[in-house]
């Protein structure tokens, strides 16, 4: 049975309960999900930052964007995407290792300085975050069977290194570069192009039922399709129409 993919809710989407370990995939055929990769070899590199650190570099103006929330809430105003664009811009997401990771983060945070106006923050954020990073355009759809729930949805064209697929708490993510192209035109009325690695990251449930900790990712004619055993004693997961 095929249906298209149920739009992200809030508590698939911002669900931060932890998880057991999964095992990060390229979308390469046949790979288990709980398949341990190989230890790299040593090399010297630079002290890891400490990935709290490196999120408040990305957003580091996000006390003053909160405080604007707040006001704007405070006076009855809604919040819109253009509030959330303002900071999370195409640089943040070019420069996040783990965009999503980062804005759960600042959702917290925000959460956590909004008292009675945090539930109408949260409706805003939800509808924001699944437009933002639902992959509509992959076409993804759940397909079920006694024994499996599946996750098919078309491959991401990536212009640099392979598609990396995540599946950990509650989601499915899939990491990818993307080349971006600009034309500018110069004072001599000239054009001028360059282009760029842009990082994309998009995300999606793991469906309802699924066991995120047991599944495998194969590949064939430009499809992915991400198969999960069920989790026993679990009903078919319901989708949209």
């Amino acid at each position: 049975m095929a249906a298209p993919y149920r739009a992200l809710s809030l508590s698939l989407l911002l669900a931060a309960a932890p998880v057991r370990a999964a095992a990060e995939q390229g979308a390469a055929a046949g790979v288990p999900g709980t398949a341990k990769a190989p230890e790299p070899p040593a090399v010297a590199t630079a002290p890891a930052r400490d990935p709290e650190q490196l999120g408040d570099d990305m957003v580091r103006d996000i006390d003053g964007w909160i405080g604007r929330v707040s006001a704007k809430l405070e006076s009855g105003d809604t919040i819109g995407p253009g509030d959330f664009d303002s900071i999370f811009t195409d640089s943040f997401f070019s420069s996040s290792e783990d965009p999503l990771k980062d804005i759960e983060r600042v959702q917290k945070k925000t959460d956590s300085r909004l008292g009675g106006n945090k539930q109408k923050f949260n409706d805003s954020y939800a509808r924001w975050v699944a437009g933002k990073m639902f992959p509509a355009d992959l076409k993804p759809e759940v397909l079920t069977d006694k024994s499996h729930i599946t996750v098919k949805f078309r491959a991401p064209e990536a212009d640099s290194g392979p598609v990396k697929i995540t599946v950990e708490g509650g989601r499915i993510k899939i990491t990818y570069l993307e080349r971006e192209k600009r034309q500018a035109k110069g004072p001599d009325g000239g054009v001028s192009a360059s282009s760029s690695m842009k990082r994309r990251q998009r995300a999606m449930p793991v469906p309802e039922g699924a066991d995120q900790d047991r599944y495998r990712i194969k590949t064939a004619k430009g499809l992915v399709n991400i198969i999960f055993d069920r989790v026993k004693g679990k009903k078919s997961p319901e989708v949209a129409k």
